[in-house]
């Protein structure tokens, strides 16, 4: 029908979109051919207007023919397109026609070709912050690195491509959507608006609706503030009430958090490697090469779900310490024996020495305090380092303290390690991952004891985490 009176009308550039619209319905219904003949209409009559519409006609020629198996006409029409976006500054339009020529040389098998503009993608989609194209780049380096037998990459491509599948980047999908069709909707609209008669009810309906809508968010809007106003005069009545919500809405929003990414991520990485292991697409070389990160990502797998018991039952009722004598000299070597994988495979000599015998507090707690800072200084030193553990008097205190040869860290990270609404984590020497977790639940249980965490740090000169456990209980 709009089709019509725009024709009735003489409204060219009304037709030009009207014919655009009807070939992208032969195209999802694949009907090739119908599609292009509109496609070609719709530049005709547009030919005369400057209007971006006939780069998106050209763009949508070239998938038709990639889907029709025709990909150097595919490829010749989306570099036309792409370079007439970056013309017209519409950098992610350009962007994804990029996506479209590394695809379409993947299928040519021009492997060259093809990589070379899924990592210009990838590169320029990453700083862009465009996660979901970045996720299509890396899948299609995947493939490639596959068809090279270069697992090793395919391997690392496969943990990207997880990792940018991650929840909190979905988003993204609805701002390249917006990007490809605002404009035309927009254009649209205003087509309407101008030239359309037979519309104007159905305008004057969605003006009267908004207006309605608009007198209900109103009165929702005081009826809202009327509830903060009493939620705020009550707010002493009710604060230890609010106190609780909150820290239960935390606590639930790290754990989700911790499960959805480290968790997901570090099973999806080793159920990727078993796959390759089963489908034997891997040579012995290769399993070798990888064993090592595999091997990490088991022990950050285990750290981490250890961490989280202990974490959840940390945040029980009633939770207090079971204070008894400890052998300072077994606990530290407890601590050790836990982190002798890791420490082993970046040859790191650990040294310890307890200056005192015996101390008082929770065994369970102050070894999981050690482990989780060993953990942290053998995931941030360089191999064939060192680490020194030591375990002294100060005054009525006892004190704990682990040093590095490590990275160090500077005066604002350390803040943000220390403070109890930021779960801090950064990868390590080796690319080792972690999920701010161990601190957090230190902190607790030093806490519990009536000490408290300290470090002293600067960049490149190594960190020390140490903490007092006072003996008079």
């Amino acid at each position: 029908m709009s089709l019509t009176y725009n024709l009735l009308n003489k409204d060219t550039l009304g037709i030009a979109y009207d014919m655009h619209n009807i070939g992208t319905y032969y195209m999802d219904t694949q009907q090739y051919d119908s599609a292009l003949w509109y496609y070609q209409k719709s530049n005709q009559y547009i030919a005369d207007y400057d209007d971006s519409l006939p780069l998106y006609n050209i763009s949508r020629m070239g998938l038709l023919f990639s889907r029709q198996g025709e990909p150097e006409r595919a490829i010749s029409l989306h570099t036309e397109a792409m370079t007439k976006f970056k013309n017209l500054n519409l950098e992610v339009e350009a962007l994804n026609e990029e996506f479209y020529i590394a695809d379409t040389y993947r299928s040519l098998k021009k492997l060259k070709e093809a990589q070379r503009y899924a990592q210009q993608v990838v590169s320029k989609a990453n700083e862009r912050r465009l996660y979901s194209l970045t996720k299509r780049g890396y899948k299609v380096l995947m493939e490639i690195s596959e068809k090279q037998n270069d697992y090793e990459n395919a391997f690392k491509y496969s943990r990207l491509i997880n990792t940018y599948s991650d929840s909190i980047y979905s988003r993204e999908n609805e701002e390249l959507i917006l990007s490809n069709t605002t404009r035309f909707e927009y254009n649209q609209q205003k087509k309407d608006l101008e030239h359309s008669q037979t519309k104007n009810n159905l305008l004057q309906k969605q003006k009267k609706l908004l207006q309605l809508i608009t007198l209900l968010s109103a009165l929702l809007s005081f009826a809202l503030i009327y509830f903060i106003i009493g939620l705020i005069i009550n707010s002493n009545k009710n604060k230890k009430l609010l106190q609780e919500l909150n820290t239960a809405n935390s606590t639930k929003s790290k754990l989700i958090s911790i499960i959805g990414h480290d968790l997901i991520g570090s099973v999806g990485n080793l159920k990727n490697f078993v796959k390759m292991l089963d489908n034997k697409s891997l040579s012995q070389e290769n399993v070798n090469k990888l064993m090592p990160n595999i091997i990490n990502g088991v022990n950050s797998t285990f750290d981490l779900i250890e961490n989280l018991t202990a974490w959840a039952k940390s945040n029980q009722e009633n939770f207090t310490p079971t204070f008894e004598i400890i052998d300072t000299q077994k606990l530290i070597e407890q601590a050790k024996n836990q982190v002798s994988i890791s420490s082993k495979n970046k040859r790191i000599t650990i040294h310890s020495e307890a200056r005192i015998k015996q101390m008082c507090g929770d065994h369970n707690m102050i070894l999981m305090v050690i482990r989780n800072l060993l953990t942290n200084a053998v995931k941030f030193s360089e191999e064939k380092s060192n680490i020194y553990i030591t375990i002294e008097k100060q005054g009525s205190d006892i004190q704990i303290s682990v040093r590095d040869e490590g990275t160090g860290i500077n005066a604002k990270n350390i803040e943000e390690i220390l403070d109890p609404d930021v779960s801090y984590h950064t990868k390590g020497t080796k690319n080792e991952t972690g999920s701010g977790l161990g601190i957090t639940l230190s902190r607790t249980f030093i806490k519990e004891h009536g000490g408290e965490l300290r470090i002293e740090s600067e960049p490149g000169k190594g960190s020390t985490f140490l903490f007092s456990i006072p003996q008079e209980i």
